[in-house]
């Protein structure tokens, strides 16, 4: 269980988020849709450690993130950011065994597990000897994937890994990412703007607008009850149907 309690975020006189109540549950997909700058990448920094909120308290189950050493959370929160963020320098093998090596784990384990995930994952294993820029989108996003799964984390934090991959590779990639989704039971809290990456992925959908949660709940109870003239709107962007 993830839990913010009361959060707030503010920059000088700007409010990001104010009295923010948020609680993820183990084991399942939660979705934050929205609209380009309504707060959704900022829960996941809040929740990674990368920010720490003006008010209020961020748990992992009874643990405070914001008492958690960096070093220690990195092995509780896999985090996959937009394009990858692979190390152009290193193969795509040291890019995703450096986490583990960080971490000074068993470079044999290591290796057992990143066979297991490249195959779960479908990157062709001759792939693991090239640079990031030999790559294609799909194929670097599908390494910083087993990156973030290296060191099997219980949390999975995804901002928009899809968002900049042609509409056949990231059709070919959600695919994957449900396996390793139903396979590894992970919490995953995953930012998209895309109604179609909600549908697919989310057991709990959070619609946020303006750093406020606009409405939350199944994807099909927000599709087909929208709490508020904002999620219609945001709703018929994409499906004009309400």
């Amino acid at each position: 269980m993830i839990t913010l309690s009361d959060v707030q975020v503010k920059f000088d006189q700007l409010t990001i988020f104010d009295h923010l109540q948020l609680e993820f549950e183990s084991n399942k997909t939660h979705v934050l849709l929205g609209p380009s700058g309504c707060g959704k990448t900022t829960i996941l920094r809040l929740i990674s450690g990368l920010l720490k909120p003006t008010k209020g308290e961020i748990f992992l189950d009874d643990k405070n993130i914001t008492q958690i050493e960096q070093k220690d959370r990195s092995s509780l929160l896999g985090f996959m950011v937009q394009e990858g963020g692979l190390f152009p320098h290193l193969t795509i093998r040291d890019n995703i065994l450096l986490p583990g090596i960080l971490h000074k784990k068993d470079l044999t384990c290591l290796k057992t597990r990143l066979k297991e995930l490249v195959e779960m994952v479908q990157l062709d294993p001759l792939h693991l000897n090239r640079y990031p820029i030999e790559l294609s989108g799909g194929q670097k996003q599908r390494a910083a994937l087993i990156r973030a799964l290296i060191l099997d984390p219980p949390v999975l934090l995804m901002d928009e890994p899809m968002s900049a991959l042609d509409p056949l590779v990231r059709m070919s990639l959600q695919k994957s990412l449900k396996v390793v989704f139903n396979e590894l039971k992970k919490t995953v809290i995953l930012v998209t703007h895309s109604l179609n990456e909600a549908s697919f992925f989310a057991h709990e959908t959070y619609l946020l607008n303006s750093g406020k949660i606009e409405q939350r709940g199944s994807f099909e109870e927000i599709l087909k009850n929208p709490a508020t003239e904002f999620a219609r709107d945001f709703i018929n962007s994409q499906v004009p149907l309400v």
